[in-house]
């Protein structure tokens, strides 16, 4: 199996973290997802995950602009100069996608 091509999905909760830190410390590849706000970003980019996947348009249901938190996240991520990478995923519209690109 190469290791290289796996990457882990571990939600960003208490207990998700948790077990991120301890795959981490085998050398597993992390992506904490479910992401819904700025601060779970902040805490993705202190622990240093590979990965971290906001819902872009779960949170626009929720009364969130999604867009505009997406862009705080790598804000954030960019700030702690983390190589944490952001995976926007639930993009429901493609311009989305080029709008993010540009910011």
């Amino acid at each position: 199996m190469d290791r290289e091509r796996i990457v882990i999905k571990v939600p960003v909760t208490a207990e998700g973290t948790k077990a991120a830190t301890m795959l981490a410390k085998s050398d597993v590849r992390i992506c904490l997802t479910a992401c819904y706000n700025s601060q779970q970003a902040l805490i993705a980019g202190s622990m240093g995950v590979e990965y971290i996947a906001p819902y872009l348009g779960r949170m626009n249901d929720n009364g969130k602009d999604g867009f505009k938190e997406c862009v705080r996240m790598q804000n954030i991520v960019d700030g702690l100069g983390s190589d944490t990478r952001i995976l926007v995923a639930s993009i429901r519209e493609a311009n989305t996608i080029g709008d993010l690109a540009v910011e």
